[in-house]
């Protein structure tokens, strides 16, 4: 499921949220400590995956994972512009990443964490996935 995080990051960084190259600033799983502004993708369990008619052993057509996207930034006005480009980039997109057809939605409305032990404000954002098989 970790491949998940690299697609979404991916994604993330051609709509220009952020980068997956040197400096990093989108990152898989882990939010870095620096730099202060930066986004973190963690794979999550979604729903059970989607299957066809047939056998009772039919592998599944589409899997269902979640993300959960950690955006953290010095001012908290640049964080709301970074949430509303990632919510544009995400919320129902249709598209091929590596291959394979995904869809993705917002799971629900964007959640402000407060802000961390360095005074950097944070949010979090969830996107269900289903994504081809």
């Amino acid at each position: 499921m970790a491949d998940i995080a690299t697609d979404i990051g991916d994604l993330l960084a051609t709509a220009g949220a952020g980068s997956v190259v040197a400096p990093v600033t989108i990152f898989n799983g882990r939010l870095s400590d620096k730099p202060d502004n930066a986004i973190a993708v963690r794979p999550m369990p979604g729903s059970a995956p989607v299957r066809g008619m047939g056998p009772s052993l039919t592998a599944p057509l589409r899997e269902r994972p979640d993300v959960q996207i950690i955006v953290r930034n010095l001012r908290y006005v640049d964080l709301m512009t970074k949430v509303s480009v990632i919510k544009a980039a995400l919320d129902r997109f249709v598209g091929t990443i590596s291959g394979k057809a995904y869809y993705i939605e917002l799971a629900y409305e964007p959640m402000y964490m407060g802000v961390d032990e360095n005074n950097r404000h944070q949010s979090s954002l969830v996107f269900g996935i289903y994504r081809e098989r």
